[in-house]
């Protein structure tokens, strides 16, 4: 299986010259897509959208993640081996790093084999159908890692500022912001289980010079509609919502942004 997520959109032809290339190399491929919707040159959130749902995939499954405003420089093509036994094909900028922090690396290949590239050439623009295309039909169709190029053993490592617990208080920073306008926060369960709040517990949540009081609750429908609250995501992080609305667009928040959450005495 081959599962594709880019920043491509899906108005152009882009995605669908990618699977053009797969088939055409491996016709029994079977191609799922993930996202093509990545915002343009959002590294951290691919790399975030990424592990998010490659964690669900079975080993043996085929990653192609191009997020990648340096296409044509001096970045490197890499595949890599994860220790759960799936494979990663993209460029070496960082869309791996949180897969690579949490599922582990066995092995990364640069891609050097020119057989295993476009026959019919390739651009300086568009390796997504170029290079990593190719190279996941290759591996789909049982073609030995080993052969795409020689091992490496460095990649490149996205500076993260994680989350950090200071007393009665949690800093972190906004992830990404999904289709509702809810905030995903860089704050695991297990470190804001740490401020032993029980539910429908408020907390004062500092960001962009205001403080504003949220309840931490299970489900959307334990506050009114239109008011915001605090809820473990199915990701197992710390998410800020509306119900039945925006808490992006009522907040002004976008990713990267940062905030604290202070408990309540």
């Amino acid at each position: 299986m081959i599962a594709l997520l880019t920043d491509y959109g899906d108005k152009d032809f882009y995605v669908g010259a990618m699977k053009g290339v797969i088939y055409s190399i491996y016709p029994e491929a079977m191609v799922v897509d993930i996202t093509h919707q990545i915002p343009p040159y959002n590294i951290k959130e691919g790399a975030l959208t990424l592990y998010r749902a490659a964690r669900e995939f079975p080993p043996g499954t085929i990653f192609v993640a191009v997020v990648d405003p340096s296409v044509g420089t001096s970045r490197r093509p890499i595949v890599s081996l994860t220790l759960d036994g799936k494979y990663f094909v993209g460029p070496d900028n960082g869309i791996f790093n949180v897969v690579f922090q949490e599922a582990g690396v066995h092995k990364i290949y640069q891609i050097k084999n020119p057989k295993w590239m476009r026959q019919a050439g390739v651009s300086k623009t568009f390796h997504g159908r170029d290079i990593f295309a190719p190279v996941a039909a290759h591996l789909a169709a049982g073609q030995p890692v080993e052969e795409v190029g020689p091992e490496i053993k460095d990649y490149l490592l996205l500076s993260s500022r994680p989350a950090k617990r200071e007393g009665n208080r949690i800093r972190g920073e906004v992830t990404s912001i999904d289709h509702y306008g809810n905030v995903s926060l860089n704050i695991p369960r297990k470190l804001f289980k740490e401020l032993g709040l029980k539910r429908g517990a408020e907390l004062l949540v500092h960001f962009k010079n205001k403080k504003v009081k949220i309840k931490w609750v299970i489900t959307f429908d334990e506050v009114p509609e239109g008011e915001s609250l605090l809820f473990i995501s199915s990701t197992d992080f710390l998410e800020l919502a509306v119900n039945r609305g925006s808490a992006a667009r009522k907040y002004g928040l976008e990713p990267g942004e940062s905030l604290i959450l202070e408990k309540l005495e």
